[in-house]
């Protein structure tokens, strides 16, 4: 015979959308996140109901993950402001590309101005130029061809 854990979950899978939020507000006293899915929220639920039934992690692992987590680095975040950010406002970028000089000066604001327009990345001028997609950093340099 299945358990009151059991049961529980198998209507969980049973509920409408409005029921899942509704006990998602319940269970975790906080507002339902925008365009989360029925099938995260029964997921999310059944979790966290089967944690406080059965007790979440041990101590001895949670243990284990604080010298994980201490012991490695997290990785640093991408971003796309990444190369503008290590050049100083009022740099210059120079490249000749198939007899045209191109220009391209470091805004304050992390844009790059290329004769007389605002571009918001290095990408977004060197598609320009080439007419085809183009890694903004490595044409201009800033990026060896193997990254």
């Amino acid at each position: 015979m299945a358990s009151t854990l059991q049961k529980r979950i198998a209507e969980l899978e049973a509920m409408d959308r409005p029921a899942l939020t509704a006990e998602w507000e319940t269970c975790f006293g906080t507002a339902l996140p925008s365009h989360t899915s029925p099938g995260l929220m029964v997921r999310a639920l059944a979790h966290h109901w089967q944690e406080q039934n059965h007790g979440g992690l041990s101590q001895r692992y949670l243990k284990a993950l604080a010298v994980m987590l201490n012991e490695t680095a997290p990785p640093k975040p991408v971003s796309r402001q990444t190369e503008s950010a290590r050049l100083i406002p009022g740099t210059r970028l120079v490249r000749d590309w198939h007899g045209q000089h191109i220009e391209v000066n470091v805004e304050p604001n992390g844009r790059f101005i290329w004769q007389g327009k605002s571009y918001r990345s290095l990408s977004a001028i060197a598609r320009t130029v080439t007419g085809s997609s183009c890694n903004g950093p490595r044409f201009f340099g800033l990026r060896s061809p193997e990254v």
